[in-house]
């Protein structure tokens, strides 16, 4: 199988991972790393599944850092004027993996696959 590692996340640009306790991290790709159906994805060696295991991870980690209090969500405005700083953070939607960056990128890597949402993965 071709499993992510979690520097490959922080490759893929998502470099606040880092901060990603490493128990948590270990937690998250066992997840990712058997969770999604990669058949529908190119299969185990495609790169559109290889990604997809990237973002599934970065946002179970954005998820981490956020209860954590170490991420508040992503920034959708900032303003800077004069001596005072603004900045507006994504509301939850009702599609958990729309609430991050990497995940709603996810669900636009599936959406024209032949997976198909709410999200590739196995069942329970």
């Amino acid at each position: 199988m071709a499993a992510i590692v979690w520097q490959d996340v922080l490759d893929f640009g998502y470099t606040k991972m880092s901060s990603v306790p490493s128990n948590a991290q270990t937690l998250i790709l066992e997840f990712v790393n058997v969770q999604l159906r990669l058949d529908l994805l190119g299969g185990d060696t495609s790169a559109k599944a290889k990604i997809a295991r990237i973002l599934y991870a970065a946002h179970f980690g954005e998820l981490s850092l956020r209860a954590l209090g170490k991420s508040k969500g992503d920034a959708t405005e900032e303003t800077i004027a004069d001596a005072s700083m603004s900045v507006v953070y994504a509301q939850q939607s009702a599609a958990e993996l729309a609430t991050t960056v990497p995940g709603a990128a996810y669900l636009r890597l599936v959406k024209n696959s032949a997976a198909r949402l709410p999200f590739v993965s196995r069942r329970f």
